[in-house]
């Protein structure tokens, strides 16, 4: 079960820095495929943490923070894909959704890096950085959710913490036995 759990994280790290690239790189596209991969690299992600969470909550230090994060971003996976919202209100929402999240995931990546620094894994520091990215950017995205909506603001807001999301999934892969 371990190496299955590693290979989700494996996947959702890649999906994570999928969607950061086309946030950060195409940040004229059209908005409804943006959308899109941002929706399905909440979804994704946040199976992976739910798959996670049941497979070794026995064992895992912050499993429920693991729980919440899954559920939050599968939920606001679900919301930005398959919402039908006028497109100035789906910016704003999209928006506030993802500042939630960040700031979500931000404290569940703190929480396990100090839980992985404690046991002497290696890659906390890494973690810490994801995190301390993650509720910046949420703060940021809450002080002016119609800019981070649009332009580049969004797509650094928005890009950059997806990216360094993903690259701390993938290190999570090569972590010691801290969860199952």
């Amino acid at each position: 079960m371990k190496v299955f759990v590693k290979v989700l994280w494996a996947i959702a790290g890649v999906v994570l820095i999928l969607g950061g690239v086309s946030a950060f790189f195409n940040p004229v596209s059209a908005f409804i495929a943006w959308e899109y991969i941002l929706g399905a690299s909440f979804v994704i992600s946040g199976l992976a943490g739910m798959i996670a969470y049941f497979a070794g909550r026995n064992v895992m230090f912050g499993a429920g923070w693991v729980l919440a994060d899954g559920i939050l971003s599968f939920i606001f996976g679900a919301m930005i894909i398959f919402g039908k919202y006028s497109e100035g209100f789906l910016a704003i929402t999209v928006s506030v959704l993802v500042g939630v999240w960040l700031i979500i995931s931000g404290v569940n990546s703190l929480s396990r890096s100090f839980d992985m620094h404690r046991l002497g894994a290696g890659g906390w520091g890494w973690l810490t950085f994801w995190g301390i990215i993650c509720i910046l950017a949420g703060i940021l995205v809450f002080c002016n959710p119609l800019t981070t909506a649009v332009g580049l603001v969004a797509s650094m807001l928005i890009g950059l913490p997806l990216i360094i999301g993903g690259v701390a999934m993938l290190f999570r892969c090569f972590t010691t036995d801290i969860e199952a």
